[in-house]
């Protein structure tokens, strides 16, 4: 159990670098700007995925109004989270449009996409400038050896 505990709290706090210091004009007393902003936009996003959502459930869905009220909130709650948690934030934006493509089928074919890449993108990108580097993925090898040098190959052979 305390290996799940720290491994959660490691994906959680641990692999991101802390906030940088905004400038005065960026801060109005205890808020930030940036994240007042990120609130906006979420809040924006919840409008126009919410309606979307509410049209393709109407038409191929036939889910409950609070499910799919539900699932809008889920896919655009984690923008305003994206400053503090920029990793958990787009791991759950992430698993939000999985289950919503999931339970209405007929949501990744509408407007629905375009919230999804708005939310994606800054949430990835948060990840991308906040993150320590050894979280990504590294690149594979290629599946080739690398070229042969010549002058190896000169001692190899013997002379004729």
């Amino acid at each position: 159990m305390n290996a799940v505990r720290k491994f959660a709290a490691t994906f959680v706090t641990d692999t991101t670098n802390p906030p940088t210091p905004r400038p005065r004009w960026l801060r109005r007393g205890r808020f930030d700007l940036v994240e007042v902003a990120d609130v906006i936009t979420a809040l924006i996003c919840f409008a126009v995925a919410n309606s979307v959502l509410a049209q393709d459930n109407a038409h191929g869905g036939h889910q409950f109004t609070g499910l799919v009220v539900l699932l809008a909130f889920v896919t655009c709650a984690p923008l305003a989270l994206r400053t503090r948690f920029p990793l958990s934030a787009w791991v759950a934006s992430t698993l939000a449009v999985i289950v919503t493509s999931v339970v209405i089928p007929t949501a990744i074919s509408s407007g629905y996409l375009a919230v999804v890449a708005i939310i994606s993108g800054l949430c990835l990108y948060a990840v991308t400038v906040r993150c320590q580097p050894r979280i990504m993925i590294p690149r594979p090898p290629p599946p080739w050896p690398g070229p042969r040098s010549s002058t190896r190959d000169r001692r190899s052979r013997p002379s004729s």
